[in-house]
């Protein structure tokens, strides 16, 4: 999928009716839990234009961990795929049920096209700078939660800019997972805020990074942000 800015900024507000179609409301907490495909920040935005905050999550994540996410923040939603869908329906219950959004098509989730086709209108962003943006692990392996605000997150957003400019002609492809706070600033929050086009990579492995810099002629590898 290739898109637009303009076409970006349709979706996120298409995809911000959907999840409020869905019974997403302001306050909720919404889990993702995706490697790095092209739903994921159009989706991470529209949960904040719904008013909402995101719970990132790394796939490669352990599954006590991803439990402890869901049990302490009370999460009733989710954007995960069809592959990694077994996780969290192995911790919905009856007494905790979760609606489960997934890209494509699968047996008792909402498809990311279904929040698209909502004809609900667009929701006026609710978030303030100083309400809750993202929550998560600060790090991979640990359960120290990190906590940012709207206003910090745009700290972090312009941090990453001083350190590395980007422009108009650049096109960025980053090899962290966007489910770490750090991964979503630089792979898609600064690169967007300063024009730049932005590759999603699901997997990290050597093939596929090679393929994805000739076929998109990436001018921009960004690699992990120490922690």
């Amino acid at each position: 999928s290739r898109y637009s800015y303009a076409a970006l900024d349709h979706l996120v507000g298409r995809c911000a009716a959907g999840l409020m179609a869905q019974g997403f409301k302001p306050g909720d907490v919404l889990l993702m839990l995706a490697p790095n495909v092209p739903e994921w920040p159009i989706v991470a935005l529209a949960a904040w234009v719904a008013g909402g905050t995101v719970c990132g999550a790394d796939p490669a994540c352990r599954d006590d961990e991803l439990g402890h996410q869901l049990r302490s923040l009370g999460v009733r939603h989710a954007f995960t795929t069809p592959a990694l869908l077994p996780r969290l329906r192995a911790r919905v219950t009856a007494a905790d049920p979760l609606r489960l959004i997934v890209p494509g098509e699968a047996e008792g989730t909402v498809s990311f096209t279904t929040l698209l086709a909502c004809a609900d209108d667009e929701p006026r962003p609710h978030s303030g700078l100083h309400s809750l943006a993202w929550v998560g692990a600060r790090r991979r392996g640990s359960r120290q939660a990190l906590r940012l605000t709207h206003g910090q997150l745009l700290l972090q957003v312009a941090a990453r800019e001083r350190e590395l400019p980007l422009s108009g002609s650049d096109i960025t492809l980053s090899l962290q997972p966007m489910g770490l706070a750090s991964g979503f600033v630089q792979g898609a929050l600064a690169p967007l805020a300063q024009g730049a086009a932005v590759v999603t990579l699901a997997s990290f492995d050597a093939d596929a990074v090679a393929q994805a810099l000739g076929r998109h002629r990436v001018t921009r590898l960004l690699l992990a942000v120490p922690s």
